[in-house]
Parts: structure tokens; sequence; C-alpha cells
């Protein structure tokens, strides 16, 4: 899978917009003007990340929408897993245990559903749970709350079922490619929202084992 992503010249500044592997942690490219270059993905540029991108590339410049509904799902689920098998891994290492990732993935399969996975991950990730956490970033409710309608912390994990991966069933199961651009639009930005809620309650699990 490619994932177009648009890199600046060191010397010219001139913008290049080159195809990047999912996979990729490093990308080579040289620039018209004859420079080469090296771009580095750090540790913040997950899969996730990068299929939210491929998301946005669907939705604005292929405008295949309903691709773009289906990344922007995918890009949720993996990350979630991402973290899951992440934190499950440092708490092997913590009991000064080797991890075994069939007994991870093993674990993680027991969350099919969505909402009983995005939940999961959040307890792991934000011990003090749910409501606390939109308590303390009232910025990110009053982002989803203009996106679900009657959106509220208590059906948080629901919403997000209904909102978003109940649209992408309809097309991957049911075939339906009726969907329009806001349709797509709204599904990319509530993904890309979530993306950051994983990111914040990640980086507080961070600072809290350290």
């Amino acid at each position: 899978m490619l994932i177009s992503w648009t890199f600046k010249c060191e010397t010219c500044g001139k913008q290049n917009n080159k195809p990047v592997k999912l996979s990729d942690s490093q990308y080579d490219w040289v620039c018209d003007c004859g420079t080469p270059n090296v771009e580095i993905f750090g540790s913040t540029i997950t899969t996730g990340f990068k299929l939210i991108l491929r998301s946005q590339y669907e939705l604005n410049e292929i405008r295949d929408y309903n691709l773009s509904i289906v990344f922007s799902a995918m890009a949720v689920d993996c990350e979630l897993s991402r973290l899951f098998i992440k934190w499950e891994k440092i708490k092997s290492l913590r009991d000064y245990k080797l991890p075994d990732g069939e007994k991870i993935e093993s674990l993680l399969r027991q969350y099919p559903r969505i909402s009983k996975k995005l939940k999961k991950v959040c307890d792991i990730l934000y011990t003090e749970g749910i409501q606390d956490f939109f308590y303390r970033n009232p910025d990110i409710e009053i982002s989803l709350a203009k996106l679900i309608e009657n959106f509220s912390p208590k059906s948080f994990y629901k919403d997000i079922e209904k909102n978003l991966f109940w649209i992408r069933n309809r097309i991957v199961h049911l075939g339906d490619s009726s969907f329009k651009h806001e349709d797509a639009a709204q599904c990319h930005n509530i993904a890309n929202i979530l993306l950051g809620i994983l990111n914040r309650m990640d980086l507080s699990k961070r600072e809290q084992t350290l």
C-alpha cells in the first residue's frame, strides 16, 4: 500500500509528492534540482498516521469518498491494535518476561467489536476513565460535538462505533457506495480527532510509566 507524501527539498525548497510504503521508516529521494534527500519517519509517524493521510488523499485528490471512509476507520483500528500490543509488551517486560507475540495477539482478538476494543485501549492508557479525560480536555469534546449529533462522553464508545465504523461496515459488508464528500469528510475528521485522543492518552501513560 502506498501513501502520497509531500516532502520539501533541503536545498531549493521545492515540494515533491512521493509514494511512501506503509512499512517505510525512511525514504530516500532526489529532487529535480539534483539534491539527494533523506526523510526519517520518527516514532510518531505510525501506521495509523499514514493511513489517515491516505484517507485525506482519497478525500481531496482522488475524490473516492467511500475508500476515504474505509481508510479513516482503518487508521483508528490499526492505531488501537498498535497501542494494545505496545503496552502489553511493556507490561511483560516490567514483569521480567519476554513478550509472547502470539499470546498478545490472542488477547487482542478478544475484542472483535470496535467499541469494546476502543474502551479496552482507553482503559489501558488512561486509568482515570474516559469522562475524566474529557473533563480535562474540553476542546476535544467540543470538536466531537460539532461532528456527532447528541455526543456525550458517557456514550463515547458507542458514538464512535456508530458514526465511523457502522458507516465503514455499510461499504465493506453491503457494498454501499452512496456516500458523499460530506460523509467522508466527517468520518475523516472523527478519525483524526480519535488519533489525537489516543496520542494524548499514550503520552500521559508514558509520563506516568517513566
